[in-house]
């Protein structure tokens, strides 16, 4: 075992009436430390290996994490983003060139390794070593933590639950957080192994359905964890897509899982036209007229899901010029269509503007005070349960417009309340903030995973 088997407290398992940490634990640590001695040790003789094993394979894997990177966003984005981040770029590489590089006899540097120097190797080392080789990145939910002991968290994939050993992380990781790691499997544990990779929340379901769409390619019968090993480098390739180049990436989807992309149609009318538009606009069926300068666009959907929707909104910002607010090409599309019909000879001219989504404002981070105030932990909570106090009724970008009071009554948007839930509790327990949750979960109906 490489933690204990029992409270130190507790009386020994062997028997002898005594207590653990004066019976059989001092063995059982001496035999710990020389365990995991000998796994830090064959590291290091395998990095000295890859130092000089022929460059070719190590181009090879580098390669496989970066040619889709290059392709789509240009040498100088992938370069500027190694610059950033060699660390995590040369831990991937090692752990790649390592666990899922193969020969063309089908074994890999590890199988040389041991085929050389088993017989040397310490058992946890030779144990180990073969879990590595054979594991995979997978995507995880931290969902509890024992600090100092150990983490359970989720598979997103298989749906799977598992405890991992690693004191040191426990430290730094937050409940909720989702990240690319791997795990080996060493005296009836898991350790984590090589490197983690955090996604943030909010890239969360495109990195999903990136991994769904790619599975597709290796075929719908392959478990997860055999495709992965299979297509090993797709993990670390969505995590260099989020960082390197995040402008490109789809954050966000409105109600009708549609890309969220805000768009203003700009329409140039006849002179004196106001009210004959907006009468002519009150003959489409979804078109509701606000006042004389405002309408809004609203669509019935099917029992069980979001209903109504708000799909635009539109008004008068001159006596000859209109606008209309949308969040999706598909919306767009459709609204315009329908108002170019029903205006005709009325529009003189229009075009469409495209803008960025500022996540910016939809983050928690603020700029930090140029001094810093020390605010008991206690003070700061009561603070933050009254600012959130209000949460379920804010119109909240991220919900397309709706309040989590209202979203949590269809079924896809309330696995987006869920998510952002879980965001802010993540958020504020990697900061420290001692907030009680649970009041906002059970006021929105919604049972709050323990």
């Amino acid at each position: 075992m490489l933690t204990p088997k029992t409270h130190l407290l507790s009386e020994c398992l062997c028997g002898s009436g005594r207590k653990y940490k004066n019976c059989c634990w001092p063995t059982e640590r001496r035999a710990y430390a020389i365990a995991r001695e000998s796994i830090r040790s064959v590291h290091e003789a395998l990095n000295e290996i890859l130092e000089n094993e022929e460059e070719g394979i190590r181009r090879e894997v580098n390669a496989c994490y970066f040619e889709e990177l290059t392709e789509d966003y240009g040498e100088k984005v992938v370069h500027d983003f190694i610059r950033r981040t060699p660390e995590a770029v040369f831990q991937n590489e090692f752990d790649s060139t390592l666990s899922d590089y193969r020969f063309n006899d089908g074994t890999s540097l590890i199988d040389r390794f041991l085929e050389d120097r088993r017989e040397t190797l310490h058992p946890a080392a030779v144990e180990y070593l073969e879990s590595f080789r054979d594991a995979s990145y997978s995507l995880y939910e931290v969902t509890a933590l024992v600090c100092g002991s150990h983490f359970e968290v989720k598979d997103l994939l298989s749906r799977k639950t598992l405890t991992i050993t690693e004191k040191s992380a426990t430290e730094s990781l937050s409940k909720w957080s989702t990240y690319f790691f791997r795990f080996a499997r060493c005296g009836g544990e898991n350790l984590m192994t090589g490197l983690v990779l955090e996604i943030p929340r909010m890239q969360l379901d495109y990195v999903i359905d990136s991994l769904r769409a790619r599975k597709e390619y290796f075929g719908k019968s392959k478990t997860w964890a055999k495709y992965l090993k299979k297509d090993w480098s797709a993990g670390p390739q969505l995590w260099a897509n989020i960082f390197g180049s995040p402008r490109r990436m789809p954050i966000l989807q409105n109600t009708d899982q549609e890309m969220m992309k805000p768009i203003t149609i700009h329409y140039n009318l006849e002179d004196n036209s106001r009210p004959e538009v907006m009468k002519e606009l009150g003959n489409i069926r979804e078109i509701t007229v606000e006042s004389e300068n405002d309408f809004a666009w609203v669509e019935e959907r099917p029992t069980g899901t979001v209903n109504p929707v708000l799909i635009a909104k539109g008004k008068f910002v001159s006596a000859s010029e209109m606008i209309v607010d949308l969040n999706s090409e598909e919306r767009c599309q459709r609204v315009g269509d329908a108002i170019e019909e029903i205006l005709g000879a009325l529009i003189v001219e229009f075009n469409i503007e495209y803008h960025e989504i500022d996540m910016s404002k939809m983050s928690h981070s603020a700029t930090p005070p140029e001094k810093k105030v020390d605010v008991p932990k206690e003070v700061m909570a009561q603070v933050y349960a009254n600012l959130y106090r209000s949460w379920p009724d804010k119109h909240l970008p991220a919900l397309d417009g709706e309040t989590p009071r209202e979203a949590v009554k269809d079924k896809s948007s309330r696995k987006k309340v869920v998510n952002l839930l879980k965001m802010l509790e993540s958020d504020h327990a990697s900061h420290g903030d001692q907030i009680d949750f649970s009041p906002l979960w059970k006021e929105l109906g919604l049972k709050r995973p323990e």
